[in-house]
């Protein structure tokens, strides 16, 4: 990610903005604060925003961020390693094999 922007969604206890869809009425979760990394503010503000709702810090897990409880404790969220993905074993392996002269190999590097 070359450039990387933030968002936290705070859950402010005087006058709550996030609700709980199936109530109508403002959201408690233990969260009291979601920060997102993301490479775009959408893709920030949402993650942070689905982590609060969900107490869930597996949303922030594809490009880290952090969720404090109200108990105090935190939990910091590592990015994920990319991983390239893998032509070994692959149906595009198998096609590009058919198309090689017998005896050679395809370079999928």
């Amino acid at each position: 990610m070359s450039h990387a922007l933030c968002a936290t969604a705070p859950r402010r206890p005087r006058a709550p903005h996030l609700l709980d869809p199936s109530t109508g009425e403002p959201a408690f979760t233990g969260v009291v604060q979601a920060t997102a990394l993301a490479p775009t503010a959408v893709e920030a503000e949402w993650r942070a925003k689905a982590a609060l709702l969900s107490a869930d810090a597996s949303w922030l897990a594809v490009h880290g961020g952090l969720v404090v409880f109200d108990d105090g404790h935190h939990e910091l969220v590592p990015a994920m390693q990319r991983q390239e993905p893998s032509l070994h074993g692959s149906k595009v392996q198998t096609a590009l094999a058919g198309l090689m002269p017998a005896g050679r190999a395809p370079d999928t590097g």
